[in-house]
């Protein structure tokens, strides 16, 4: 339809095939109907009272629940189906989270967060939203002997065995980070692949295993 984006960030599906769009500048999610047709926006309100900052990951659970990253408002929003706002609590997260970028849920039902001002992805399992409510327990993931600097974590997925990929953009020679769930960490292969991947910013899994990067110099 009408409905305009200013620097889309993330786009996330859900089970009837709706899609949404976290919209940066726009400071807004913009919901796509399956199929064609205007597409409208997602109704935040003021959660919390504050203003939303500008908005990057999204991700859908499996009650259909939305979660939406407010970067620069260091939070994560829950929409429900119903249309219900809240502001996700962490427990058990030190340092607090930093400027959220890309959101992942794995089968089980955990949500990944790449927090980019502390370099690092953290895991919320326990998720409970009720109403105006929603928490979770949190735990950062390890990633062997490779680290993040701040403002780098830009991509993540999660694929259906719950390995984790990251992107990271001027880290790690260019690479995505593989991160298998017994906690393995290694480079994600890109043999062959000329020319070379190069300041990679997002990646995402498939049903069936296969792996999509956004190689942003090339």
């Amino acid at each position: 339809g009408s409905q305009a984006t200013a620097n889309p960030y993330q786009i996330a599906l859900d089970g009837a095939g709706n899609l949404y769009v976290g919209d940066y500048s726009g400071k807004n999610v913009a919901k796509v109907p399956a199929g064609g047709g205007s597409a409208t926006l997602v109704n935040f309100g003021t959660p919390g009272s504050t203003a939303l900052q500008n908005l990057t990951g999204v991700a859908l659970d499996g009650a259909g629940n939305l979660i939406v990253g407010d970067h620069q408002g260091s939070r994560i929003l829950v929409v429900t189906p119903g249309g219900v706002v809240s502001v996700l609590s962490i427990s058990g997260l030190s340092p607090a989270l930093g400027f959220p970028t890309a959101l992942a849920f794995d089968q089980a039902g955990n949500l990944y967060i790449a927090d980019f001002t502390n370099g690092r992805v953290i895991k919320v399992s326990s998720l409970v939203v009720a109403g105006s409510t929603a928490s979770g327990l949190a735990t950062v993931i390890a990633t062997g002997s490779y680290s993040f600097s701040g403002s780098t974590l830009t991509g993540m997925a999660v694929d259906p065995q719950g390995t984790i990929y990251l992107a990271a953009r001027t880290q790690n020679s260019s690479s995505i980070i593989k991160v298998l769930p017994s906690g393995a960490a290694s480079v994600l292969p890109t043999t062959g692949l000329t020319p070379a991947v190069s300041n990679p910013q997002g990646v995402a899994a498939d049903a069936m295993g296969n792996i999509y990067v956004v190689d942003t110099n090339n």
